[in-house]
């Protein structure tokens, strides 16, 4: 970009009036101020087109922020922002980097090796980004809280982050976006709110934030019969916080999605396994607040697996293969007596029987 702008002030009319000998002929006794004219030119060129040197982008951010100053102050913040914005550098050099240390930290976690998942956390905040120009995003976003725009606040926050190296300042982010999710909680806007929930959990999914966080997005998507969007959260709360109280209940949701994933006993039976993991899982915590509807919710997969069982067999009576039908009409009987299925094999065990005969 540099040997560009060189090569066409070179070519340009803009060279001739800085070389003295043709300002001398074209512009006698005014030379200098064409000079002057001429470098201005250039200067801004350079400025604008990412030439200009640090020390000089540096003086540019540095005279927006005072002057954002001095609008905040007189409480013109539609005015302030405008000044801010314009010292704010938007492009971290190492973006690419950091999203690929973000990567790793979370793939770190998921293997329970927080240490170094820390450490890539940590490195995900070193790039490129001047102190000044970081106090300009941060107060362009006051200057937004107050003019009331905290839909536009929090996708910037969503957009860079994990991309602001001074963590220390992350409490008047966090703060900011407590009082969204108040808001948007006040306005019954759940999923705006989550939308801040989420930015929680990457600032620090360790804290008290990140821990409220995580049950507040799980119990959204559970109340919206998401079950599976719910479980992966459920998940991530019992891996980080496996002491926390509130885990029976956790166990006992997880036990519920999949219940509620189960499309019928002629599709995949997986979601039935897991939900009798999870709430035998429950009931071996010895809480009892939801221990009868867990009692009620085994019962009635326990008639499930029974109608499973008992169909099978049915099937294969159809195909006249009575000894591989008797088998499961057995299992029925015998596994599952207290069943409405265990009568119905009976009966076709007799049936079985009475057609050998």
């Amino acid at each position: 970009m540099i040997f560009k702008i060189r090569f066409l002030v070179r070519k340009s009319a803009i060279a001739h009036c800085i070389s003295n000998d043709v300002c001398k002929k074209r512009f006698a006794g005014k030379p200098r101020l064409h000079c002057v004219i001429a470098i201005y030119v250039v200067a801004c060129l350079c400025i604008y087109t990412g030439c200009a040197t640090p020390i000089q982008k540096e003086r540019i951010k540095r005279s927006r922020l005072e002057q954002g100053d001095a609008l905040f102050e007189k409480g013109k913040y539609a005015e302030a922002f405008d000044y801010y914005k314009e010292g704010i550098p938007f492009i971290p050099l190492t973006y690419r980097e950091a999203g690929g240390r973000e990567y790793m930290s979370n793939t770190r976690i998921r293997i329970s090796t927080f240490g170094e998942a820390q450490d890539d956390s940590g490195m995900v905040r070193k790039i490129s980004v001047d102190t000044t120009g970081e106090e300009c995003f941060y107060k362009a976003m006051d200057c937004q809280v107050r003019l009331g725009h905290y839909n536009y606040v929090l996708s910037q926050y969503e957009k860079y982050i994990d991309y602001l190296p001074n963590y220390s300042r992350m409490d008047r982010v966090v703060d900011n976006i407590k009082f969204f999710i108040s808001k948007y909680e006040e306005w019954g806007e759940k999923a705006a709110a989550v939308r801040g929930f989420k930015l929680l959990l990457r600032i620090d999914r360790f804290s008290i934030d990140g821990r409220n966080a995580y049950f507040a997005i799980a119990d959204y998507y559970f109340a919206g019969e998401n079950y599976l969007e719910a479980v992966e959260y459920y998940k991530d709360i019992k891996l980080y916080f496996p002491g926390d109280k509130r885990i029976p209940e956790v166990l006992y949701r997880m036990g519920i999605s999949y219940f509620r994933e189960f499309n019928g006993i002629y599709y995949d039976f997986k979601c039935i396994e897991k939900s009798t993991h999870y709430f035998k899982r429950y009931l071996s915590t010895g809480d009892t607040e939801y221990r009868k509807n867990c009692e009620k919710y085994l019962a009635r997969i326990n008639e499930i697996e029974a109608e499973r069982i008992y169909y099978k067999g049915a099937f294969y009576l159809r195909r006249e293969e009575y000894s591989t039908a008797k088998m499961y009409f057995e299992e029925v009987r015998n596994e599952y007596k207290n069943t409405p299925w265990a009568v119905k094999a009976v009966q076709q065990l007799q049936k079985i029987s009475s057609e050998k005969q």
